[in-house]
């Protein structure tokens, strides 16, 4: 067997089930996904359409954004001051083990 060979049997399932996907059933997983647009040969195929987010759903997802940043920010800071912390008394104790 050659070196690789795996990789090209995962890129060409890959391949295929995102080809199934562009086929899929009306209900499939990427509702928002214009499908019809790709089941008709090349030539013929139209634009396709992408659905339209309002300015207030956009507003809602940028604060839920920040809000997660500064959650996310929040814990590493958090696991800095612990691993600093914890590294200072470790420094501490070796060297007062040593005297």
């Amino acid at each position: 067997m050659m070196m690789g060979a795996g990789f090209i049997r995962n890129m060409i399932a890959s391949s295929k089930d995102n080809r199934s996907l562009l086929k899929g059933p009306d209900d499939a997983v990427f509702k928002n996904f214009d499908t019809k647009s790709y089941q008709v040969k090349k030539k013929n195929r139209i634009i396709p359409s992408f659905k339209k987010a309002s300015p207030e759903m956009l507003a809602a997802i940028r604060l839920n954004l920040l809000a997660e940043n500064e959650r996310i920010a929040k814990i590493k800071r958090n696991i800095l001051l612990i691993s600093s912390a914890v590294a200072c008394a470790c420094l501490i104790f070796i060297l007062v083990a040593k005297l």
